[in-house]
């Protein structure tokens, strides 16, 4: 069935993502993941200044739900359309079981080729694309992919995010480094825990070394800077300082933002609860678009597939990406939740008006 095939185009297309994610955390961006991040980070940076302005605490996770809440209430018509075409795709359950039991028991390429140029024509005719179910999702894949990336370098697209990083840590390390070769030899292992060997330390620019200190975790930090000789006492007390700002920006609730999820406590509740609020979103859509007539077990039996596929999908991605990506992926699940019956109660408040 035309609808069970569109399912199945969805599922192969997030399979063929998760290899591109996971080959995405190993290099940068291609071309076109770099442009939507460019705008991505044009917007992050107007909301995380805002809320800036008026908070001082959690503004790096606050403007994250904030931009989330944005880009659905955005996505809102191309969401309505969806749930428009499938409704009236079950509409036509019965027409289109009428044309395979033309065909039933014709299993030949002409047969089904003949068969589901009937179904087509049968769409065409109600101007239905059984493709727009699938659009928002393969329209949200790309801006989850681009977010990785801007919350993977927050402080190339957030500007006091970039003072912190550019001109306040890496230029107090530059700083270290052009006075005491020690201090930048005793640097390099923690740049390899990070890096390949074949990648060069020399850092020319502050921006060079931003890139590698945007890795760092708070432990290592911390060892490194018992490393640094005592000489430069400043230089250490302003590090100290500067770091705890860093924590302050990046952490949300407890959680830094900019590092993966992993399998640690309390990091791994991301990933578990992005697997969980999309078990919800996935499960109220599915209830509230369950077909019905004689092609109920065709459909069905894809729509369980995809509830159990897509939650676990979730999960297992955002184990390996910064945590803000997976808060983003949770709140839009929420605004999900919240959306739906209002939709759906748009649609039966217009049909009832329809009879």
């Amino acid at each position: 069935m035309i609808f069970t095939s569109v399912n199945q185009a969805v599922l192969n297309q997030a399979l063929l993502n998760q290899v591109a994610l996971n080959q995405m955390v190993q290099k940068d961006p291609n071309a076109v993941t770099q442009f939507i991040a460019n705008i991505l980070g044009v917007i992050m940076n107007f909301i995380y200044n805002l809320i800036d302005s008026i908070a001082d605490v959690n503004v790096l996770g606050v403007a994250i739900i904030a931009f989330t809440v944005i880009s659905r209430l955005i996505m809102l018509p191309l969401t309505f359309s969806q749930q428009k075409s499938t409704k009236r795709m079950q509409a036509l359950n019965p027409e289109v079981e009428k044309i395979k039991k033309k065909y039933e028991g014709m299993t030949d390429k002409e047969s089904q080729n003949t068969m589901n140029q009937e179904v087509q024509t049968l769409y065409a005719r109600e101007k239905i694309n059984p493709f727009a179910g699938c659009l928002p999702l393969l329209i949200q894949l790309p801006i989850f992919y681009a977010l990785y990336n801007v919350m993977q370098y927050p402080y190339r697209y957030i500007d006091s995010i970039k003072t912190l990083y550019v001109d306040k840590l890496a230029g107090t390390l530059m700083n270290v480094f052009r006075a005491d070769r020690a201090a930048f030899d005793s640097f390099i292992p923690f740049a390899r825990a990070h890096f390949s060997a074949k990648d060069n330390f020399s850092f020319d620019t502050a921006e060079q070394l931003a890139k590698l200190l945007n890795k760092l975790s708070e432990t290592e930090w911390v060892q490194y800077i018992t490393t640094i000789p005592q000489k430069f006492g400043a230089e250490i007390t302003n590090l100290n300082t500067y770091l705890v700002e860093k924590k302050a920006v990046e952490t949300f609730l407890g959680l830094n933002l900019v590092e993966s999820a992993g399998l640690t406590f309390p990091k791994i509740l991301i990933p578990i609860i992005s697997g969980v609020t999309s078990f919800l979103s996935q499960y109220l859509m599915t209830k509230q678009t369950s077909p019905a007539g004689d092609g109920k077990d065709a459909m069905a039996a894809t729509q369980k597939n995809m509830l159990i596929f897509m939650p676990l999908f979730m999960a297992f991605i955002t184990i390996n990406t910064p945590i803000g990506v997976g808060l983003y992926w949770i709140a839009g699940n929420i605004v999900l939740l919240i959306q739906q019956p209002i939709i759906e109660f748009l649609f039966s408040k217009k049909g009832n008006q329809d009879k």
